[in-house]
C-alpha cells in the first residue's frame, strides 16, 4: 500500500496549494524542517498536536482542518454545529434581521457550500418570475437540499434566461474554486458542475483567463423585459468564531433602475 495515499499526500498538496516550502510550514508549524519532510514522504506519523499545529499553520477552513485531523487518524478539531442547534439560535435571529432589512430586495442565508437555510420573502416572489419556484427547484435539484450554485448555473435553472452566462458562470465557479479548500463537500459540487451542459471545465481551473471584475452583474431576459442584478456577500461571525462554518448572507441589488421597479412591484 502506497504510505502516502492519504494524509502524507494531502499534507504535500496543501502546502504546495498555498505556495510553502517545507522550511517556510516547519517555521510556521514550529517543527523541524526533516520531521515535516518525514511527514509528506509517509516515513512518519503526526502526533494529534502536531497535525494541529499543521492545520493551524496551513490556516484551513474548519470543515477542511476537521478533514485534514480525520486523514491523521484523529479527532475533529472544529465542532460542526447545524444552523438548527440550540446555541446557533442568537445568530439565527440575526440572520433573520438582516435578511428582513434588506426588503424590498432579495436576500439568501446560505452555507459554506451554497445550500439555501433562510429567505426572505423578495427572494421567493423574483423567482416566481422564472415560474413555478417548486418546479423549479424540483427541475435543479432533484429532492437534494436547494442549493445557490446549482439554482444559477444548472441549465434547467435560471441559467436558461441568463444573457451573460458565461461571464457569470466562469466567475461563480471561479470563486467555488477558492472556496472548495473549505471541504470535500464543495469539490463534489465543482465537479458536478462542471458536467453540466454548457460549462466549460476550463472555467473550474486556478488562474483561467483574466480575473473576473469586481462586481458581476446577472442579466436576466423574461419576456419582454431585461432585468439585472448584482449581489453583495455579508459573512456572518461573532467575537467567539469569525466566520461560523462559512454562513454568509447574499444580497441582491437593482444595477439599474427598471430592476429596481420591478422588484418593489413585485413585493408589493
Amino acid at each position: 500500500m502506497d504510505r502516502r495515499s492519504s494524509f502524507a499526500t494531502m499534507l504535500t498538496a496543501l502546502r504546495h496549494e498555498r505556495r510553502l516550502s517545507q522550511l517556510d510550514l516547519a517555521m510556521e508549524a514550529e517543527i523541524s524542517q526533516r520531521h515535516l519532510s518525514f511527514l509528506e514522504s509517509g516515513r512518519s506519523k503526526p502526533g494529534s498536536d502536531v497535525a494541529a499545529q499543521l492545520a493551524r499553520a496551513l490556516r484551513l477552513a474548519p470543515d477542511l482542518a476537521n478533514a485534514f485531523m480525520a486523514e491523521a487518524g484523529f479527532a475533529p478539531i472544529f465542532r460542526a454545529r447545524p444552523i438548527t442547534d440550540p446555541a446557533m439560535a442568537p445568530l439565527r435571529t440575526a440572520a433573520a434581521h438582516v435578511l428582513s432589512g434588506h426588503m424590498p430586495y432579495p436576500a439568501v442565508l446560505v452555507d459554506a457550500v451554497g445550500d439555501v437555510l433562510d429567505a426572505n420573502p423578495a427572494f421567493g416572489a423574483i423567482l416566481t418570475l422564472f415560474g413555478d419556484p417548486a418546479k423549479l427547484w424540483d427541475r435543479t435539484h432533484n429532492g437534494r437540499p436547494k442549493n445557490l450554485y446549482r439554482l444559477t448555473l444548472h441549465p434547467a435553472g435560471t441559467a436558461a434566461a441568463l444573457l451573460n452566462f458565461e461571464e457569470v458562470a466562469r466567475a461563480t465557479l471561479q470563486r467555488v474554486l477558492r472556496e472548495a479548500q473549505a471541504g470535500p463537500r464543495l469539490t463534489g459540487l465543482l465537479e458536478e458542475i462542471v458536467g453540466w451542459d454548457g460549462i466549460d471545465p476550463a472555467w473550474a481551473k486556478p488562474d483561467w483567463g483574466p480575473p473576473p471584475a469586481p462586481i458581476v452583474a446577472e442579466c436576466y431576459r423574461i419576456g419582454r423585459e431585461v432585468l439585472s442584478i448584482f449581489a453583495v456577500t455579508t459573512r456572518l461571525g461573532t467575537a467567539m468564531e469569525a466566520d461560523v462554518r462559512g454562513l454568509r448572507v447574499e444580497s441582491y441589488f437593482p444595477a439599474d433602475a427598471r430592476t429596481r421597479q420591478v422588484m418593489e412591484r413585485l413585493e408589493r
